[in-house]
């Protein structure tokens, strides 16, 4: 019988009837409806919820021996539990299928969002799994310079714009670029394979080109690690629509980067949704940036302490956890609706979380469970708060 389909299908209602004598699948989807007619409440009417969609085609499946009919039925339906139950409780009561006497009950209940609840998790554990799987194909040491040389070959620097900018031809094609300062930044960034780069140029001023491209594509501000670098941020921040910033070790420019620091400051760049444009402040930002990629042995607790305030700063405001290792880098991150269905699954080298808002005690007491060893979120007087779940944590408990 036509209807509606379902908005989308909480449960499907399966019911096994023995009749005695020959029927078709349309006598029995006719019984339904019409035996079923003023017994219900109108709005559980069974016509009435085909109208509406809350129920959806109704399948029947028959096999015929010995003179008797034999069916299995599903019924799809978006109702609550308490609206299931009555319906499938008045299906029961159906006892005749035309002159046939009958038998009806209900066989099983399946619940479609809990199914497809399993299916997620089983799912994004093994997308997680491949995930890390991928990350851990290294390329060996050894056979760097020779894949720079066979990249360097196919790559050559080109000029773009109207301000003739000094640019790798992957500018041109790649959905993301790297922005930086000057010809010999360009020149190396290519030596190491990285050809979607392209210059500012001297003048002072931001060029319209980048300016334009930066609206285009996604953008990395790639500086030097000193004053001049972060000035040279400063007028990007303000001129071009920047996403993430990367910056050389501190006092080092990038055009004596070696493939190391290069990767290195790329892989830690951060995003400049909440970067401020006050030089001070920004400074302080950066420091913190510093911190996180010049990584020390035997780091003290305030330094730990330091790379978590960064954290915390990186992710305010976006319901985002962060799970890090024992130096507090980044090991995935993910919306914090998700961290219970992950924590079991995440690597062993988690040591810590990071949160944007406060944890309930279940998530607590499950990440205690896992081996973690802190929890780090800010409290409701803007402080670091820190749960520690080991006794031998390095880090200070709150600050």
């Amino acid at each position: 019988m036509p209807g509606k389909v379902p908005h989308f299908v909480k449960y499907n209602l399966f019911f096994k009837m023995q009749i005695n004598g020959f029927v078709e699948k349309n006598d029995i989807i006719g019984a339904i409806f019409g035996q079923l007619e003023g017994i219900l409440p109108p709005e559980l009417d069974p016509q009435n919820l085909l109208n509406t969609g809350r129920i959806g085609r109704i399948e029947v499946s028959l096999t015929h021996r010995e003179g008797k009919t034999f069916a299995e039925i599903m019924i799809p339906c978006s109702l609550n539990k308490v609206e299931a139950s009555v319906l499938a409780a008045a299906v029961e009561t159906i006892n005749k299928i035309g002159p046939a006497s009958a038998e009806t009950h209900l066989d099983r209940i399946e619940n479609i969002l809990e199914e497809r609840r399993k299916i997620i998790i089983e799912r994004a554990s093994e997308i997680l799994s491949s995930w890390y799987s991928y990350e851990r194909t290294e390329i060996q040491p050894e056979k760097i310079p020779r894949l720079i040389e066979e990249k360097a070959r196919k790559t050559k620097m080109i000029t773009i714009g109207t301000e003739n900018l000094p640019a790798g031809v992957g500018t041109l094609k790649s959905e993301e670029i790297i922005i930086v300062e000057g010809r010999a930044d360009v020149i190396n960034l290519i030596r190491y394979g990285f050809d979607n780069v392209v210059a500012v140029g001297g003048s002072g001023t931001i060029p319209n080109t980048i300016v334009e491209l930066s609206k285009k594509k996604t953008t990395t501000a790639f500086v030097d690690g000193d004053r001049a670098g972060l000035l040279l941020l400063k007028s990007l921040l303000q001129a071009a629509d920047i996403d993430y910033i990367a910056i050389a070790p501190r006092g080092k420019e990038v055009e004596d980067l070696t493939f190391k620091e290069i990767k290195r400051s790329l892989d830690n760049r951060i995003p400049t949704e909440n970067l401020t444009l006050d030089l001070d402040k920004l400074e302080k930002i950066i420091d913190h940036y510093f911190v996180k990629i010049e990584k020390r042995e035997g780091m003290e607790t305030e330094d730990i302490n330091l790379l978590i305030e960064a954290m915390l700063d990186k992710i305010s405001g976006s319901r985002k956890f962060v799970a890090v290792d024992q130096n507090i880098n980044e090991i995935i991150s993910g919306n914090i609706a998700l961290l219970e269905a992950l924590l079991e699954h995440l690597p062993k080298n988690v040591y810590g979380i990071i949160t944007d808002v406060e944890l309930n005690e279940k998530i607590i007491n499950k990440a205690k469970e896992m081996g973690i060893a802190f929890i780090a979120y800010r409290g409701r007087s803007n402080n670091i708060e820190i749960i520690r779940l080991k006794n031998n944590t390095d880090i200070e408990k709150s600050s």
